[in-house]
């Protein structure tokens, strides 16, 4: 590749195309400079300015031909060009069944039910009622192995 050089006819060209409405960009890729503000600072050291009243024509963002992708971007849009692919492909997933509780025994008699000074390791510590009334009060039956709560509390707690 031969480096790039301002000539008589470069400038020319930028001189035209610029007073024409042309943007930088355009520019750039018609007389192949390095760089769009190589083009810019040209413009700008020639003096050149231009009413802006004048329409501007632009390059078309879409067509590759007007823009060097970078290696980078490349890559990224081929990697979401692969996930998504990989989606359509992949089967749905099957839907979770729904999990099935066990059947809770009854709520424990009236007897079994304690105080906050009654509670122990070997007692249902599930809460009833509204913390600071008189009415409040732990359910106190016997806990499930491994757990803070008997076996109906339990079921509650993890339904």
């Amino acid at each position: 590749m031969t480096p790039f050089t301002w000539n008589e006819e470069n400038i020319a060209i930028v001189k035209a195309r610029y007073l024409s409405g042309h943007t930088a960009t355009v520019i750039m890729h018609e007389i192949g400079a390095p760089s769009r503000n190589s083009v810019i600072g040209k413009i700008d050291r020639l003096g050149l300015r231009r009413d802006r009243s004048m329409p501007v024509f632009r390059a078309q963002r879409r067509s590759s031909r007007h823009f060097a992708i970078s290696a980078y971007d490349m890559v990224q849009k081929l990697e979401r060009r692969a996930r998504r692919a990989m989606r359509k492909e992949m089967p749905p997933e099957p839907p979770v069944p729904p999990r099935e509780m066990p059947i809770a025994p009854e709520c424990p008699p009236m007897g079994e039910r304690c105080q906050l000074m009654d509670l122990t390791s070997k007692t249902c510590r599930w809460p009833i009622g509204q913390v600071g009334h008189e009415d409040f009060f732990f359910c106190g039956a016997v806990p499930e192995e491994d757990s803070p709560y008997c076996p109906y509390h339990n079921v509650v707690a993890h339904k």
